[in-house]
């Protein structure tokens, strides 16, 4: 073993004792969520659950998500909703018959898309007899990097749906720029106190797309002294150095 390698194992080591060491200071948390390691599935049914709430015959959170994330409140005048998640394999589905569609197709894990998949279920809608301008396609990914191919999202969908409009209904959005700080800031805060299982459901979901998503302040602290140990054990004082390193620790890795 060269010793380029040998230095990538003893920083190894080191990094692993001092994480196993601020872990040991951390205090002690648990999500449930992170626990059953939740799939794209998992994240479509917690959104169903979290957008079906009612009380009073209203639906808060829907209407919450319709205005602040759509911005469609104007379009979808909600009453008698129905939910689901996989009719036509459709990610997650709200609508009412004749009204409006709303269809999410959630990206959460970088799936990779399908063959006319926003095409067919489009279709499907279409053929229950909702209104064309009626139709709005929620394509929700991790943080926004991922584009929707055109095998997909084909042109003649595109066309119907409006894409190159300004008020397109085709609505790329993201767990980190639109769902996070929608379920933070909007929906915990105006929780009925009464609702003490939503608020538990909702403070664990927050939590684990917190700690998903990077956002978590002892995950930053962690990660800057875990850079500054590579940075000094390394003596990496440039990029073309910092290159080499990670060069170096893919082909340890091989």
């Amino acid at each position: 073993m060269t010793e380029k390698y040998q230095k990538l194992i003893q920083v190894a080591e080191l990094l692993s004792k001092q994480l196993a060491k601020i872990e040991a200071e951390e205090i002690y948390s648990i999500n449930l969520i992170d626990e059953l390691h939740a799939g794209e599935n998992a994240h479509s049914r917690i959104l169903r659950q979290l957008l079906q709430y009612s009380c009073d015959g209203k639906y808060p959170l829907l209407e919450s998500f319709v205005k602040n994330i759509l911005h469609t409140n104007e379009l979808i005048q909600i009453q008698y909703p129905q939910f689901s998640c996989e009719y036509g394999r459709v990610d997650v589905l709200i609508r009412e018959a004749g009204k409006y569609a709303v269809i999410i197709e959630n990206k959460i894990h970088e799936a990779v898309d399908q063959e006319r998949q926003i095409e067919t279920y489009v279709e499907l809608v279409l053929k229950e007899g909702t209104p064309r301008e009626r139709v709005f396609v929620v394509y929700l990914t991790r943080d926004g990097s991922k584009q929707v191919s055109d095998d997909s999202l084909t042109p003649p969908t595109k066309k119907l749906l409006d894409f190159s409009q300004e008020d397109s209904r085709f609505m790329p959005k993201s767990y980190l720029h639109d769902i996070f700080p929608w379920l933070e800031k909007t929906v915990l805060p105006n929780c009925a106190v009464k609702e003490s299982l939503l608020i538990a459901a909702l403070t664990q979901y927050i939590d684990y797309l917190k700690g998903f998503l990077n956002l978590k302040n002892e995950q930053l602290v962690i990660q800057n002294i875990m850079e500054e140990i590579t940075q000094e054990e390394l003596n990496i004082t440039s990029l073309k150095e910092a290159i080499e390193c990670k060069k170096g620790i893919d082909q340890l890795q091989n």
